[in-house]
């Protein structure tokens, strides 16, 4: 931390602004609907969870916490996601029982304020080492959110590797 930084300017770049206000349509519980893309051309797999999303830290942080089944498997996984007002920017991390390392992500939102791109990178064990993604998440109504995972397929190009449709509970 520099030390040209007085208290008031401290205080202004901590307090939850207007970025963190565009998340509160994720708050609270939902259900969800989930569809994982094996391969091109395969059907889904699918399964269904449950997703709790609270404020902490005096509203600067969104924490996520996921529970289902995945492919015959009891999954959990945890998130923060917030806005860095210095960097002007959504940030997030996740991490979850399928992996030992966290996507990390930094993103934004579209002017209609309802869908966010989060741009990161994960782990893959079948790739040896770390890999891009993209998140999108969407507000369509009160009751109503999505989560589209996409990933670098084999040739490059970008594949739609995960869908989730959340309903409020």
């Amino acid at each position: 931390m520099s030390s040209d930084c007085d208290q008031n300017t401290m205080m202004a770049h901590a307090a939850p602004s207007e970025g963190h206000h565009r998340l509160n349509p994720f708050v609270g519980k939902w259900n969800a609907r989930v569809k994982f893309f094996m391969a091109p051309g395969e059907p889904p797999s699918e399964s269904t969870g449950t997703m709790e999303n609270e404020w902490i830290l005096g509203g600067r942080y969104l924490e996520q916490r996921y529970r289902s089944e995945m492919m015959g498997q009891p999954f959990e996984g945890r998130g923060l996601m917030g806005f860095c007002n210095g960097r002007q920017c959504y940030e997030g991390n996740w991490a979850d029982t399928w992996g030992t390392g966290m996507m990390i992500s930094r993103g934004s939102v579209d002017p209609s304020g309802r869908v966010f791109t989060m741009l990161g990178e994960v782990f893959s064990p079948g790739a040896g080492g770390p890999i891009p993604c993209r998140a999108v998440a969407t507000i369509h109504d009160q009751n109503r959110n999505s989560y589209d995972m996409y990933f670098p397929g084999p040739d490059g190009r970008e594949l739609h590797m995960m869908s989730i449709e959340y309903t409020r509970a």
